[in-house]
């Protein structure tokens, strides 16, 4: 982890470059001011396919909080193009869809992981584990608000396309089948427990 007075040092530093804005809630986000530098980034650091994969894996690791529960090394292309392997233990929260849950009270979701999450799923290629995710019940309440009902229309589009099918309707109708027999099954179990 980066200690908070260096991340404050260097954000005055790249204060120039920089642009606010504003995430879920207050949550402020900083962003490149200007195009060239992102393109500029993935030019030095993502090169080809493959790589752009690995990223994006890496990013669906860290906001499924699966680096979290898992101690993976993190490996680092450093500027002479020499990689380097971080310790794989760097304290990273884990990530849960819900943030806090009252009775009586809306239900605050952890927004910035149910944003970036799929859309690193979809380009990683994770597409099962986009599947798990989407219908995970406090996930799926987050999409069927009326404000992400279009969100949630794409990321099943996208997991469709990705399975090789002989409709659409026909994946979707497999699909629907396959998450009612896993909620069967989770009844059976939950009831069996008591």
């Amino acid at each position: 982890r980066v200690p908070p007075l260096q991340v404050v040092r260097l954000l005055h530093d790249l204060e120039s470059y920089l642009s606010e804005t504003v995430g879920s809630g207050s949550n402020i986000v900083y962003q490149w001011a200007h195009r060239q530098f992102k393109e500029q980034a993935l030019k030095r650091y993502v090169q080809g396919k493959e790589e752009t994969l690995k990223v994006h894996d890496a990013l669906a690791d860290l906001f499924s909080g699966g680096k979290a529960k898992r101690n993976l090394p993190l490996e680092v292309r450093l500027l002479n193009g020499e990689v380097k392997q971080l310790p794989g233990d760097r304290r990273l929260p884990t990530q849960e869809p819900v943030l806090v849950r009252v009775a009586g009270e809306p239900v605050v979701y952890n927004e910035r992981m149910l944003r970036e999450l799929p859309h690193h799923y979809v380009q990683a290629k994770r597409f099962q584990d986009l599947l798990d995710l989407i219908t995970n019940f406090e996930v799926f309440e987050y999409f069927a608000s009326d404000s992400n009902n279009a969100v949630l229309a794409k990321l099943w589009r996208s997991i469709l396309e990705a399975r090789p099918t002989k409709t659409p309707r026909d994946e979707y109708m497999r699909m629907l089948d396959d998450l009612e027999e896993d909620v069967k099954e989770r009844k059976e179990a939950a009831l069996a427990r008591c």
